[in-house]
């Protein structure tokens, strides 16, 4: 019930798509009639990171973490 301590999120979406069609002209003496070849690729990455706003990356700030000799 401390809306002062809540976490920050940002997060990324990236996507490409390719789509190549290529249609080959007939011959009415061909064996193959209408062919048509289509390549397609997709690629898609996504990242997020939550966070305090006031600590950030800075693990030591979250509080005691050890001791240390």
């Amino acid at each position: 019930m401390n809306n002062d301590n809540n976490t920050e999120s940002r997060s990324y979406s990236y996507q490409i798509m390719g789509d190549f069609t290529q249609k080959f002209p007939t011959e009415s003496s061909s064996l193959l009639q209408n062919v048509i070849f289509n390549l397609t690729g997709s690629y898609s990455k996504e990242s997020s990171e939550s966070y305090n706003k006031d600590h950030g990356d800075n693990f030591f700030r979250y509080g005691h973490v050890g001791t240390f000799h």
